[in-house]
């Protein structure tokens, strides 16, 4: 079968697209993923002036969403190590301050945590932590971001994970 140029042009550049738009999808969205998770990084550092000492992904066994298992964890500079200071400080005393304050602050952790929940279609939970100071969201069967539930590390079966919705609080 012969086609005319104007034709076969027109199947040629519908072909590329289709081709083409199959794997930019899966990467747009992970670089849409990367870009809010460096954006929360950067307003930390740059706009707070925290000091942010690691980024992980991790998966979370216990989350309800079989497309969704990640979670994304920000370890936050304290310049402590299991109580006593460490010997090379990798953050000044008001990067610690800082840190802490995120920490403390609902309003500001729970819009951080929005905004990779709703970039990142794998991830379900985003946890904040500065020594022995934490905060998690989760998001929920009913879509929406909730602050996680403490619980006492005495009410813990370290044997168990912890359930969905709920971290560890000292």
């Amino acid at each position: 079968m012969k086609y005319s140029p104007l034709t076969f042009g027109l199947i040629m550049m519908l072909s590329a697209l289709l081709l083409d738009n199959r794997q930019p999808l899966a990467v747009h969205s992970q670089d849409k993923c990367q870009e809010a998770i460096s954006f929360v990084k950067s307003d930390i550092e740059l706009r707070l002036g925290g000091k942010v000492s690691d980024v992980t992904i991790v998966e979370n066994k216990q989350s309800p969403f079989a497309d969704a298992r990640d979670e994304v964890v920000f370890g936050l500079d304290a310049n402590m190590d299991r109580g006593a200071p460490l010997k090379n400080f990798r953050a000044s005393p008001k990067q610690v301050a800082v840190n802490a304050n995120l920490v403390n602050s609902s309003k500001l952790t729970l819009g951080y945590a929005k905004k990779i929940l709703s970039s990142c279609k794998s991830i379900a939970r985003v946890y904040f932590y500065v020594y022995e100071l934490n905060q998690g969201y989760s998001l929920h069967e009913d879509q929406v971001v909730r602050k996680d539930k403490c619980i006492s590390p005495a009410n813990y079966n370290s044997n168990n994970y912890v359930p969905w919705g709920q971290q560890i609080c000292a």
